[in-house]
């Protein structure tokens, strides 16, 4: 009877090996991850985005709100670069009117994607008097996207308007 119950034990010991085995086992496709596409990006597109918003700008420290406005656009749900509405146009203006002629600074600037990167933008309302901490800047988002192998600004919270820009 000894020899029987061993005989079990291996056998089953053998059998539970051949499962646990199986089962980690995984389909090479089911462990292969599709690696998301990286955007190629050259020195060449980091200096265009950097002039776009140095020109941008020197608008709004110049007071220049209609130029300024005049560079942003918007982004479709289609992934398509469109005019701003004159809505839109006439409050972005009315909000610059209160960081023209003030001082920015970049803050940082990430590329993902040609129609998805980020900058982030200081602006500087007043200097802070020696020993005085009160909140003196705001910020700004804007989208650099790279369409049709050109680089615009486009506004981060983007509303689709029927007017596409056309090259």
């Amino acid at each position: 009877m000894r020899k029987y119950t061993f005989v079990i034990i291996v056998i089953l010991s053998v059998a539970f090996a051949a499962v646990s085995c199986n089962g980690n086992k995984q389909n090479v496709e089911d462990s292969e991850l599709i690696p998301e596409v990286k955007m190629i990006l050259s020195s060449e597109d980091t200096t265009a985005v950097y002039q776009l918003l140095n020109t941008y700008l020197n608008f709004l420290k110049s007071g220049n709100l209609d130029e300024a406005v005049a560079m942003l656009h918007s982004v479709s749900s289609k992934d398509s670069l469109i005019a701003l509405t004159d809505v839109q146009k006439k409050r972005l203006k009315g909000s610059f009117t209160i960081i023209a002629n003030k001082d920015f600074k970049i803050d940082y600037l990430k590329f993902y994607k040609d129609m998805d990167n980020e900058v982030k933008i200081k602006c500087i309302l007043f200097e802070n008097k020696p020993g005085e901490n009160a909140p003196n800047e705001i910020n700004m988002v804007l989208r650099p996207v790279r369409y049709l192998n050109e680089w615009y600004l486009t506004v981060a919270d983007d509303v689709a308007h029927p007017s596409e820009i056309k090259k």
